[in-house]
């Protein structure tokens, strides 16, 4: 974990036709990817992300920070 680099999550649109999130600035969809990150599914209320083969989900608009 320590490894991850931050992620800042500013944005969540969750629908059936078109679900996105902005993520360090980025306008993300499904497959979508940033700096080694990889965006796997948007949920209603979460996005399930990997990044160095580590699958993880945080919930919406909580960023993921390492300092």
């Amino acid at each position: 974990k320590d490894r991850i680099p931050t992620l800042l999550y500013s944005e969540h649109s969750w629908s059936t036709q078109s679900p996105s999130v902005v993520l360090n600035g980025q306008r993300l969809f499904p497959g979508g990817r940033l700096d080694g990150f990889v965006v796997v599914e948007i949920l209603t209320d979460s996005v399930i992300v990997t990044w160095g083969g580590v699958e993880f989900r945080l919930a919406a608009l909580n960023s993921w920070v390492n300092l």
